[in-house]
């Protein structure tokens, strides 16, 4: 049995609206409830507690590349690294906040501030120039 990490080290005072504990079984469910929605999400590794603050206009077509695992293996990005290492079923998804297109990287600024997420390259909001990646966050 695998033991789950994820609470000790959530320490965030965050409420997500809706979470997700199973991603690759709730696909579908994922996919429809999210269609056409603008969001600031998460994904919170169970397994070290490593988190990403992400956020999308166009949140399902977002989403169907976090599915893709051929996209996963070929991307240089450190979330998609980590959920092809580690797999979906091994991550929560979560939404934070729905929002409006014009206050969408000021909301993803607020958490990404919040929180100091591992995975994320940049500390700013829809920015990733002058950014070098490395292996260790993984």
């Amino acid at each position: 049995m695998m033991k789950i990490l994820v609470r000790k080290f959530s320490v965030q005072k965050i409420k997500p609206l809706v979470v997700y504990d199973q991603p690759l079984r709730d696909k579908k469910l994922i996919l429809d409830e999210n269609r056409n929605k603008i969001a600031i999400y998460r994904w919170v590794n169970k397994l070290n507690g490593k988190t990403y603050i992400g956020s999308s206009a166009k949140l399902h077509i977002r989403l169907y590349k976090y599915f893709d695992i051929k996209f996963l293996s070929k991307s240089s990005r450190y979330l998609d690294k980590a959920l092809f290492k580690y797999g979906l079923d091994n991550f929560i998804f979560e939404i934070l906040e729905y929002t409006s297109a014009e206050d969408l990287l000021k909301r993803e600024q607020y958490y990404l501030d919040l929180c100091k997420p591992i995975y994320n390259i940049s500390t700013i909001a829809g920015s990733t120039l002058g950014v070098k990646l490395s292996e260790a966050a993984l």
